[in-house]
């Protein structure tokens, strides 16, 4: 395995440079035109004064205001003409139905009498 003091291949003897040298800015500080920028402090804060600062932006649980677009009061007062009519349970609704479209039951179909019909008709001798 190669490293910088045991180089099993390239040139023995030479340490790679631990900081890059940019050509441009090599050509920059010979000419002096290179502008220097220095470090601007950092104002870091604290976790805490970070917390508390964040926390003065939002309003408080009171603060808000609400607004329910599907209730309006004006709107109820003025129009009390619509009524919603008695509520009805689910058995009423099955019952209401029964009588509004009637459905025959499970033993209302007497097949029996549908094969006496058939029988007991006339029929005309073959002949």
């Amino acid at each position: 395995m190669a490293n910088r003091n045991n180089a099993g291949w390239g040139i023995s003897g030479y340490k790679v440079p631990k900081q890059y040298l940019d050509a441009k800015q090599m050509k920059a500080e010979r000419e002096g035109t290179l502008k220097k920028v220095s470090p601007k402090p950092l104002n870091k804060g604290d976790y805490l004064s970070d917390a508390v600062k964040n926390a003065s932006k939002t309003p408080g649980p009171n603060q808000y205001e609400i607004v329910k677009p599907w209730f309006d009061p004006k709107k109820q007062k003025q129009s009390p003409s619509k009524s919603v009519g008695k509520r009805r349970t689910f058995l009423e609704e099955i019952e209401l139905e029964g009588k509004r479209r009637p459905v025959p039951g499970p033993g209302a179909y007497d097949l029996l009498k549908k094969d006496r019909k058939k029988t007991e008709s006339p029929s005309k001798p073959r002949g």
